[in-house]
């Protein structure tokens, strides 16, 4: 690809199959506080700056395999959503009062230059709060 082409590239949206759409939806506004649009079958959550988490019911209840914040063992494919916080010990606080569980809570990990917190929504797919060290 060219640099020319590659800059045309955006992210437009991530998809995420769940079983239930509107647990999901208020996993993401009540829980995250995102602004997000319901419909029938599937729901667009606004991240801001042109990107939107696609929210779409998945037709089989299959559990899958909780990846594992360490990444380290886990299988190929889609892993997790990050959102960078200006500070990860207090947005933890704060989406906790809001009823969001995190995996544990914040820590720094220096071999990936970050202060994590790492939590799941209702169809166990990974997240993170990071900052930069």
């Amino acid at each position: 690809m060219t640099a020319d082409t590659s800059s045309q590239l955006r992210l437009d949206n991530l998809g995420i199959a769940v079983r239930d759409v509107a647990a999901a939806a208020s996993f993401f506004r009540e829980g995250l506080g995102f602004d997000v649009e319901e419909r029938d079958h599937d729901a667009e959550v606004n991240l801001g700056s042109g990107t939107r988490l696609y929210l779409f019911e998945t037709a089989t209840a299959a559990a899958h395999r909780d990846r594992s914040p360490e990444l380290d063992d886990n299988p190929a494919g889609p892993d997790h959503v990050s959102f960078r916080v200006d500070d990860v010990d207090e947005a933890c606080r704060r989406l906790q009062g809001r009823g969001i569980e995190f995996i544990h809570g914040p820590a720094d990990k220096p071999d990936w230059g970050l202060r994590i917190a790492p939590f799941r929504d209702p169809d166990h797919n990974l997240y993170f709060l990071i900052k930069p060290l």
